[in-house]
């Protein structure tokens, strides 16, 4: 090995040996008891611990290896939600957490289903007729049942004129109506 690299590869050992120690042997020269250092892997989460690198006994040095968990899971931090059941949709308790995104459901709901009222409109000569069916809850509708429009159903009516009616202008039908009226009046006819 030459000089340089050797001077490279040591660095300060443990203070309590006071003997040098290589770096890929540096875990082998201190004692690790599972004694959190301050430098930290990672956070605590939801589900685990917070992870720290563990120092060495009798030093300050830390393992680049060597972790133990500390303290406890931070819990989920959860918002939850009841969502009701709607006239299609089943409702559910959903539970959602802040820190890790986490969601869930539960407690489900079935669906209630529609509580329709129903109208019929009847048919017209012109216009068909139908049964209009609207939930009164949800408001959603539908339409069945179509009859078609009925038609006109003409009838001859012959009124015959009265003397409060059928106002006429001319001379000759002005005298025919008097007689009308008379025969009206009298309640015979020739």
């Amino acid at each position: 090995m030459n000089a340089d690299l050797a001077e490279a590869a040591f660095t300060s050992g443990c203070t309590a040996t006071k003997h040098p120690i290589l770096l890929w042997q540096a875990d082998a020269e201190h004692t690790f008891a599972n004694t959190a250092s301050d430098v930290i892997k990672s956070e605590a989460t939801c589900t685990e611990a917070a992870v720290y690198y563990v120092k060495c006994d009798n030093c300050d040095a830390v393992s680049n290896t060597l972790t133990v968990k500390v303290g406890e899971p931070l819990g989920h931090d959860l918002t939850v939600t009841v969502v009701e059941p709607t006239c299609e949709k089943d409702g559910y308790t959903e539970s959602a957490c802040a820190r890790c995104g986490l969601s869930y459901r539960t407690n489900y709901v079935a669906a209630k289903g529609h509580s329709y009222v129903d109208v019929v409109t009847a048919p017209t000569c012109e216009s068909a007729g139908y049964t209009t069916h609207t939930c009164s809850v949800c408001g959603d509708s539908y339409v069945d049942a179509i009859v078609p429009a009925t038609g006109h159903s003409y009838v001859d009516v012959v009124t015959a004129p009265t003397c409060e009616k059928g106002r006429l202008h001319d001379a000759h039908l002005l005298r025919l109506r008097q007689q009308l009226c008379r025969y009206h009046d009298r309640g015979t006819w020739p």
